[in-house]
């Protein structure tokens, strides 16, 4: 009704020019836009937070009065945006072999933490003759859709995936959902029912019970967020329950680890179609030859500093164990220590004042991964929750011998000989694993050659991407 509106005021919308019309309407958008994220803030930082259940309905009217003002944005802004966008592109679906949806993906040279081991798997994808479209869907309030040809990415609000969807005409491949958002499940469901193979890949969060990962909150955070979260959670494990029920659409897991807590939180003893795929690691990219035994001395961590489940603290109590106990030996050690988010600053403070301590406060890409990979021999994976880690067995590929804390789905990949398992949460027992590679050159080698073996077997592309195009009806 309201594009056929516009189109009567303003002409075809079909042409570009059109929207200039509409562009006025913008400025008002994103003063409402400014003031629902700060209503959302201070809703979340007071009292206005429910703390007890009777104060949950005071906070759901809230959420509720913010949701209808964003959907009234939806219908006057970027329905009809994205209407004229998706009507230009259409003719694109039925050239496509596959369409990858997607949260978030690295395009344009600007990379996203969490959506660089998606694009290893299209550029895998498009390398074996695979027609493939990327659809990213964002969750911004005021979005202009947007298509990067280059890369073959269309980008546009969840909001409005429907209006999409409804543009599938002559499209006639599989798609592959990511991390699929509780807004989509209707939607999946509804294109299997009408013949197209779908595939669901779930990467942890998605199938977990998020009190997996207390440790990620303060008792004050969770005292203030637990119905939040705890109704969040309940949607997401409905959702993922019909899904997973559904003998039509393929399910895919990283890890026998995920599966196994996946089945324990969504309370299922048995599923069909249920796969355990690991992540592509591109080993041909990142094998360097392997490091020379004296790049053993070289520690390399690259973690993310947002939350306590990365463990980046048990890395940097480690490295000022390690200096405590073996002062002269330590000062001939060299440690590059690589991250982001809210927490670097306050954790590599202390480590601010150490000569031999390289801090870089950066996300790195692909190639700035191998650079760093050809110049250390060990790589530090402190973790408290880990499905497979990605970064981990990339290094592992590289030559690195990780040490790492023994938990969640880590020795699936890595294990005795060709890594240092450590205790969990114990940063004394991971300073002594770094110890031990530094101190025995032998098994420093020994495990590096069979770092670089083992990931080789089991995150290949044999074992990986081409189990995954088997799902591609």
């Amino acid at each position: 009704m309201i594009v056929g509106i516009l189109r009567k005021k303003y002409g075809p919308l079909r042409r570009w020019k059109s929207i200039k019309k509409i562009w006025p309407y913008y400025y008002r958008f994103k003063e409402m836009e400014f003031r629902l994220k700060r209503l959302v803030r201070a809703s979340y930082r007071s009292t206005l937070y429910p703390k007890r259940p009777e104060d949950y309905k005071k906070f759901n009217l809230i959420v509720y009065v913010v949701v209808l003002l964003v959907r009234l944005k939806n219908v006057l802004y970027v329905t009809p945006l994205v209407y004229i966008f998706s009507e230009r592109h259409k003719t694109l679906f039925p050239t496509m072999d596959l369409i990858v949806v997607s949260n978030t993906y690295p395009k344009n040279g600007r990379e996203k933490y969490g959506g660089e081991f998606i694009r290893a798997r299209v550029d895998s994808y498009k390398e074996k003759g695979l027609k493939v479209l990327v659809i990213e869907l964002t969750n911004d309030l005021i979005v202009t859709p947007r298509y990067w040809k280059e890369e073959g990415v269309l980008s546009f609000p969840c909001s409005c995936w429907r209006i999409l969807q409804g543009k599938l005409t002559g499209f006639g491949g599989s798609f592959f959902f990511h991390s699929p958002r509780i807004e989509l499940t209707e939607s999946i469901i509804n294109l299997s029912d009408r013949g197209f193979g779908c595939t669901v890949f779930y990467h942890g969060f998605e199938v977990r019970d998020f009190r997996r990962l207390c440790f990620n909150y303060s008792i004050e955070d969770m005292s203030k967020q637990y119905f939040y979260l705890k109704d969040i959670h309940d949607q997401r494990m409905a959702c993922a329950r019909v899904l997973w029920g559904n003998v039509n659409i393929e399910k895919v897991v990283v890890s026998n680890y995920l599966k196994k807590i996946a089945f324990e939180d969504l309370h299922l003893t048995k599923v069909e179609k249920l796969h355990v795929i690991p992540n592509f690691i591109d080993s041909a990219y990142f094998s360097v030859g392997g490091p020379s035994s004296l790049l053993r001395k070289n520690i390399l961590m690259i973690r993310p500093f947002t939350a306590n489940n990365y463990a980046a603290d048990i890395a940097i109590k480690a490295i000022l164990e390690m200096e405590k106990d073996r002062p002269k030996d330590f000062s001939e050690l060299s440690f590059t220590i690589v991250g982001f988010g809210r927490n670097f600053a306050e954790f590599t403070d202390i480590l601010k004042s150490y000569p031999n301590v390289d801090l870089v406060e950066k996300y790195q890409s692909k190639a700035e991964l191998k650079e760093k990979f050809e110049h250390h021999g060990v790589y530090l994976a402190p973790t408290r929750f880990d499905t497979q880690g990605v970064t981990m067995c990339e290094a592992m590929s590289a030559g690195l011998v990780p040490v790492v804390n023994n938990t969640g789905g880590i020795s699936e990949f890595a294990n005795t000989q060709s890594a240092v398992l450590v205790k969990p949460n114990c940063y004394k027992s991971f300073a002594k694993g770094v110890w031990v590679l530094v101190d025995d050159e032998e098994a420093f080698a020994k495990k590096s050659k069979e770092a670089r073996k083992s990931i080789l077997e089991i995150c290949s592309e044999g074992n990986t991407i081409a189990r995954e195009l088997g799902l591609v009806s």
